[in-house]
C-alpha cells in the first residue's frame, strides 16, 4: 500500500474512533504539549485528540490510555500525522538520519504514579515507537521518558518535571533551556487555573530547548455539555527555535 493510502486510512480511522467511541471513553482534562500526570482511574479510557494549525501544516496527535490499577496507565499514541498533503514538517523519505523526525508515529505508552498527600503527587513515564511507513524508521525507535510532580488544590494545578527524548522523537536542537549546552535532559511545566468552576480555565504550559517541542503555549479550556472539554491556544516557539508560531485545539472527554 502507498504511503499516501496509509496515511489517509489512518486519518479516516481516528475520526470515527472519536466519534463512536465518545460516548463512553472518559477522561481528565490536561495540558497542551506538557504532560499533566492525571491518572486515569482504573478500569477506564482517556482520549484526547489533539489538532496543531501552522504555516503549510495541521498536524494531528492522538492519545488513548486505559487506567490498569490506580496507579499504572498503559495507552497507544498516534502522533504527528499530516493534513494536508504535500506539507512536510517532520521528513519521513528514504534518507533518514539519526538527527532527523519520522512521521506520523506509533507510540506506546505508560505512566506510573507515587501519590505523596492529597494535593501531592510524582510520576514516572516513558513512551516509545517508530513511523510505520519508513523501512529505515523501524530501526530508530522515537522515545521519551520523562518525571513530573503535581500540585492541585482550590482550582490551580501545577505540573512541573524533566524529560529526555531522542531525535527521532524530538528533532535536534537543545534540551538544556538558554544555552547551548548538549544536555540530554530538559524541564517542563505546565497549570492550570480555574476561572469559572468546573467551567472556565486559563492553560499555559512550556517545553524547554530549541528542538521540535521547544515552545511555549497560552490558551483556555472551556467545558461543553456531555462531559467535553474544549481547549484552545497559541503555540510559540523558544528563543532560538525555528518552529513556526501556531493555532493548537484539544479535544478532551473529561469526568
Amino acid at each position: 500500500m502507498k504511503s499516501s493510502n496509509c496515511i489517509s486510512a489512518l486519518k479516516v480511522v481516528l475520526l470515527v474512533f472519536a466519534v463512536v467511541f465518545s460516548n463512553f471513553i472518559q477522561a481528565q482534562q490536561s495540558y497542551f504539549n506538557v504532560p499533566s500526570s492525571d491518572r486515569t482511574k482504573e478500569g477506564e479510557f482517556f482520549f484526547q485528540q489533539q489538532l496543531n494549525y501552522a504555516e503549510k501544516e495541521i498536524t494531528s496527535n492522538s492519545t488513548f490510555d486505559w487506567g490498569i490499577t490506580k496507579h499504572f496507565e498503559v495507552g497507544l499514541n498516534v502522533l504527528q500525522v499530516n493534513y494536508l498533503n504535500g506539507a512536510v514538517l517532520r521528513r519521513s523519505d528514504n534518507e533518514i538520519t539519526p538527527d532527523e523526525m519520522v512521521y506520523p508515529l506509533i507510540t506506546a505508552n505508560c505512566q506510573y504514579f507515587f501519590p505523596i498527600s492529597e494535593h501531592h503527587q510524582f510520576s514516572i513515564a516513558a513512551v516509545s515507537g517508530f513511523s510505520f511507513l519508513n523501512k529505515l524508521s523501524l530501526k530508530e525507535n522515537a522515545a521519551l521518558v520523562f518525571s513530573n510532580y503535581q500540585y492541585h488544590k482550590h482550582g490551580l494545578k501545577i505540573t512541573a518535571g524533566i524529560y529526555a527524548g531522542n531525535n527521532h522523537m524530538m528533532s535536534t536542537g537543545t534540551r538544556f533551556p538558554f544555552s547551548n549546552i548538549n544536555s540530554p535532559i530538559g524541564f517542563q511545566i505546565g497549570s492550570e487555573i480555574s476561572v469559572i468552576h468546573e467551567k472556565l480555565s486559563i492553560i499555559t504550559d512550556y517545553v524547554s530547548g530549541t528542538h521540535a517541542m521547544g515552545m511555549s503555549t497560552l490558551g483556555i479550556a472551556i467545558a461543553v455539555p456531555h462531559h467535553w472539554v474544549i481547549s484552545v491556544g497559541g503555540f510559540f516557539p523558544n528563543i532560538n527555535s525555528v518552529n513556526p508560531k501556531g493555532i493548537v485545539m484539544e479535544f478532551t472527554r473529561a469526568l
